[in-house]
């Protein structure tokens, strides 16, 4: 996946999460470049002075290219992302007070222009299927789902709140429970 951005996202701050935290900086000990520069240096970020020219340098059809910044643009100017239903700005509390971007979604401006290419590396999902306290998997009407099971954050007891360094714990706690809740299973004849 690529990341596509103007020089007054560039020159706002790092790309990546505030750049406090992350796996970059938490496992690999890197800290983001505050206007990211360096990265551009070291060439992950790709720059250029107009789309077509980012187009060709991160090897997309250019027209494609021109024709997704402008139905962005267009769509963000009329105040609502269509494609994805991401908000225009922050609204009402967040997980980490301050250190969120207060613009969410705005139009591509003028270059240079930017792209990195993205990669998942940590996988974490929030919500999902609700649980009980034995593990077991509940239907909308809060009744457990006869031999369905979940640990770890499928499910998490934590929702829409990162839990920050308790994945493995929740895992552990939760798998073991739900494992002695299926050990005293009656089995299917």
């Amino acid at each position: 996946m690529l990341f596509v951005f103007d020089e007054a996202a560039r020159v706002r701050g790092p790309i990546i999460g505030g750049a406090t935290s992350g796996y970059a900086l938490n496992r690999e000990n890197y800290k983001w470049s505050k206007d990211n520069s360096a990265e551009i240096e070291k060439g992950v970020i790709v720059s250029a002075p107009t789309i077509e020219e980012l187009a060709k340098k991160i090897n997309v059809p250019a027209e494609n290219l021109v024709e997704t910044v402008n139905r962005w643009n267009s769509q963000i100017n009329a105040g609502a992302d269509k494609d994805f239903g991401r908000p225009l700005e922050k609204k009402g509390k967040v997980a980490f007070e301050g250190r969120e971007a207060p613009v969410i979604s705005r139009p591509i401006g003028d270059g240079p222009y930017y792209a990195a290419e993205l990669y998942p590396t940590i996988l974490n999902t929030q919500g999902g299927p609700r649980r009980n306290k034995l593990g077991q998997v509940l239907d909308p009407f809060g009744k457990p789902i006869a031999r369905l099971y979940s640990a770890g954050e499928l499910g998490s007891m934590w929702g829409h709140i990162y839990q920050g360094a308790t994945n493995n714990s929740e895992a552990c706690v939760f798998g073991r429970i739900a494992g002695r809740t299926v050990a005293n299973e009656t089995p299917w004849s």
